[in-house]
């Protein structure tokens, strides 16, 4: 009897401790990573610069643009990791670009007089700015000036920067961020292969009207035209994708076709452009 109790005692120990170990190392931990899914992903800490951006918002809502524009920007620069750092680049953006494309008053524009010879192109490279600028942020009609005309012109010292990983691109004016579009269409590429930064810069500029027509800014289709512009880094060109059709793969990184027009405008031969 006495020896049948051992025994059993030792069954117990043995089988007991078998399964103490059982549950420590499998079933424990498979219960702890179930109920871990359960509860999902941790909250992210809050975000302390929604305050900042929040007072920009405000800015905007009151119809200061000049004090918004500053703000935004001192946003960007002082929380480029918030998590509305993107948007701020948007909102950014949308001024910066609607400053340019009027005569509004902006600290960076100059005034100026048209003088006897003057032309766009020769005016546009005194000023650093570009003859598309120039022509649609003055409302222009035709190529001719007038002497003693009043020209509002803004510079347009632009790097590109191409981000494939970030599906972006992005104009810096002046080293200053100007405005962000997003990337619609990239070459085909091995998905393994790291994307190698390649610097280059704008080659040339092209817009076609919708029968495939070559157009000028002085042209009445050039505003509904395809842009594109062409780099000197082989194989990539900044091009226009249409609504419809669907347009067939080709190389070069597609954009919005009113980004294109946007960027064909401000863009001028030779500026730097960076793919990374």
């Amino acid at each position: 009897m006495v020896k049948a109790l051992i025994i059993l005692f030792l069954t117990v120990a043995v089988f007991g401790t078998a399964s103490y170990f059982v549950y420590e190392l499998y079933v424990k931990p498979e219960r702890a990573l179930r109920a871990e899914k359960q509860r999902g992903p941790p909250a992210l800490p809050p975000d302390p610069a929604l305050p900042e951006f929040a007072a920009c918002l405000e800015l905007k809502k009151k119809g200061n643009t000049a004090a918004t524009r500053a703000a935004l920007a001192e946003f960007i620069e002082h929380y480029p990791r918030s998590t509305k750092a993107d948007e701020a680049r948007d909102l950014l953006g949308e001024i910066n670009a609607d400053l340019f494309f009027s005569q509004a008053p902006a600290p960076e524009k100059q005034l100026y007089i048209v003088a006897k010879n003057d032309v766009l192109n020769r005016v546009a490279m005194r000023t650093h700015s570009t003859p598309e600028l120039i022509f649609r942020s003055n409302n222009l009609t035709g190529s001719m000036l007038r002497i003693g005309q009043k020209l509002v012109i803004a510079p347009a010292d632009f790097t590109t920067v191409i981000s494939l990983k970030e599906n972006k691109v992005t104009l810096f004016n002046a080293k200053r961020f100007f405005k962000q579009y997003r990337i619609l269409a990239v070459p085909a590429r091995d998905g393994t292969a790291a994307v190698q930064k390649r610097t280059g810069k704008v080659v040339a500029k092209l817009a076609t009207d919708s029968a495939g027509n070559r157009v000028t800014f002085q042209d009445k289709g050039y505003a509904g035209a395809l842009h594109e512009v062409s780099l000197s880094i082989p194989g990539h060109s900044l091009y226009a994708v249409p609504a419809e059709p669907k347009p067939a793969a080709r190389n070069g990184i597609g954009l919005a076709a009113e980004d294109m027009e946007e960027i064909g405008v401000l863009l001028k031969k030779n500026d730097p452009v960076t793919i990374e």
